[in-house]
């Protein structure tokens, strides 16, 4: 049984008409015949397929036009995903020369989300439309890359000092000709430490993205890392996770469940991995070795993960840019109960003191000008339209 809140938010859980999508997109038979016809028959093509639902259409295409029936729809559903091939090309090519500079400074990359996605399990990249590219350097290499992409006329969106960013956060966003790159040092929110970082590179597998050898997750891995990142809320549905780990899971790709849940662990996941799970097992036909099975439903999670589950739930990151005070201190606790490694929850919670006096000494002008301007802030009167 999913817990209360997942089922009040909405998110990242679908509703009725989102599952009734991905079960069209991804199902056989008479269950996606089904599927489909629950999604027609309560949907208004015209009006309400908005951009979560758009995402899925190129994959629904694929998938019906293997069925023996036909809708007034089919004909833009096709031109649809004709549309996303001939974007997805561009990407690509857009992503190459950034992929050359990268690679010409000795500089190692997992490529991550879409791009391995498109080529190494849907195999077609007009079924998983991508906007930006997500790339993962060597923590003593993310300063070096982040010269190299400015240097080639890349800005940081963010409106903060480079020192204060890497101290506090994971990736930093950079942006260049409608072209957008997410740096990551470290490949979740939840994965803090060396150690913790280095697992996912000591089985990267090689991959090759437009002639460029780069790196990529090993399948294990690409699906731990499609469901902590894609069971969290999000403003739009991020219902497009459901379709990613289930066009993992049903691929010919060598899972290891035992890493899995030795990752999910070792980044105080359990609660995310646990109902992601459950809820592909029940409604998409998903197979989980017994032995994980019982794992997910037996586990309850510490305090800590419980505040961090929730989080995860109701804001997911929206505090990436806060914009008042309350939300800054909410920010940085999460943070830091994050990449906490003390056992009692007393204790994390007094180190926070700790981890604050070490994001000052970092960058004291710009944390101490923020805080106040947001501290005072909450006394400004609100002015009258």
């Amino acid at each position: 049984m999913l817990p209360s809140e997942i089922a009040q938010s909405g998110f990242p859980i679908p509703g009725l008409h989102h599952q009734n999508l991905l079960k069209a997109a991804l199902l056989n038979g008479a269950d996606m015949q089904k599927a489909y016809s629950l999604w027609r028959d309560n949907v208004d093509f015209e009006n309400e397929v908005e951009s979560a639902s758009i995402r899925l259409l190129p994959l629904l295409y694929n998938n019906i036009s293997k069925a023996p029936f036909g809708d007034e729809i089919f004909a833009r559903l096709k031109g649809i995903y004709r549309k996303r091939w001939s974007e997805g090309n561009i990407f690509f090519y857009k992503i190459k020369p950034v992929l050359q500079l990268l690679s010409s400074k000795e500089i190692k990359l997992i490529v991550l989300k879409g791009v391995p996605l498109a080529i190494q399990y849907y195999k077609n990249i007009a079924l998983r439309p991508m906007a930006d590219i997500d790339l993962l350097v060597l923590k003593e290499q993310r300063e070096l890359a982040i010269h190299a992409l400015v240097e080639d006329g890349f800005t940081i969106k963010e409106q903060a000092p480079l020192a204060f960013l890497l101290r506090t956060f994971r990736s930093v966003t950079l942006v260049k000709d409608h072209l957008e790159i997410d740096l990551h040092w470290s490949p979740l929110l939840e994965s803090f430490g060396i150690q913790s970082e280095r697992l996912f590179w000591e089985e990267a597998v090689p991959i090759e993205v437009m002639g460029v050898k780069v790196a990529a997750f090993c399948p294990t891995d690409q699906l731990f890392h499609t469901l902590v990142h894609g069971f969290r809320y999000n403003p739009e549905p991020p219902i497009r996770w459901i379709a990613d780990a289930v066009t993992i899971l049903r691929s010919e790709a060598h899972l290891d469940w035992s890493r899995l849940w030795s990752l999910t662990e070792r980044h105080k996941v359990n609660l995310q991995v646990k109902h992601a799970l459950l809820y592909l097992e029940k409604e998409f036909q998903i197979e989980i070795p017994k032995g994980i099975v019982r794992l997910l439903h037996n586990y309850k999670g510490k305090r800590a993960e419980r505040i961090l589950y929730k989080n995860a739930l109701n804001t997911g990151w929206q505090f990436e840019h806060p914009e008042t005070f309350s939300q800054t201190v909410s920010m940085h606790y999460f943070i830091h109960l994050r990449q906490s490694t003390q056992k009692s929850f007393f204790m994390q919670n007094l180190s926070f003191v700790r981890y604050t006096s070490y994001l000052i000494k970092s960058t004291p002008a710009y944390f101490f000008k923020r805080t106040f301007n947001l501290f005072f802030k909450m006394f400004k009167p609100k002015s009258l339209d």
